[in-house]
């Protein structure tokens, strides 16, 4: 079986703007990274800690943990509409396989 590595980005795409509140430009940020706001990680399967492993194969599961922990946490929620691996930053290029689809 022939291995792969892909890097798993996130980028938040802004489609509204309120002018009352100040706006952060797009996030693109590598799997199991933190900003201090926003965080995904690779979870192990019963969810108690994030996996010590960065090897999968199709058809495996991925346990995918999504938060945001900014000043205002308890006021939002965080939803993930899709996640998809490619060999390029466009989600669009090929060949390409989603990990999370039609708004999770």
């Amino acid at each position: 079986m022939t291995r792969a590595v892909v890097p798993v980005s996130c980028h938040y795409k802004r489609t509204t703007f309120d002018g009352s509140h100040s706006q952060q430009p797009p996030l693109s940020l590598p799997a199991v990274y933190s900003t201090g706001a926003f965080s995904l990680k690779l979870m192990t399967e019963d969810w108690t800690g994030e996996t010590l492993t960065s090897v999968f194969y199709t058809g495996d599961l991925l346990h995918l943990e999504a938060s945001y922990s900014g000043p205002d946490a308890g006021h939002r929620r965080l939803f993930i509409d899709g996640c998809v691996a490619a060999l390029s930053p466009d989600p669009r290029s090929a060949p390409r396989s989603y990990f999370i689809e039609n708004h999770g």
